[in-house]
């Protein structure tokens, strides 16, 4: 895996600006169905990345909580 994750890093930094473009229209296009595709691109990352092993994006980008996710921590926490 940490050779997916290096070419992941250099193809990110390589296409930061059109990237970042990206990812303002798709702000702008709310509620125009962008958004329901996050979530199975979000799960079709995570089958191949394991956050244990790399945790880059939780340095630069807030991670996904799902409803299950607060409630464990919440009772973990109290």
């Amino acid at each position: 895996m940490p050779g997916i994750l290096d070419k992941w890093e250099l193809r990110a930094k390589e296409q930061l600006k059109p990237n970042k473009q990206f990812l303002q229209k798709m702000q702008l296009k709310k509620g125009k169905g962008a958004e329901r595709l996050l979530p199975a691109l979000h799960e079709e990352a995570f089958e191949k990345i394991d956050c244990l092993q790399c945790a880059g994006c939780c340095k630069s980008i807030s991670p996904r909580f799902k409803t299950p996710d607060i409630k464990r921590i919440a009772k973990y926490r109290g």
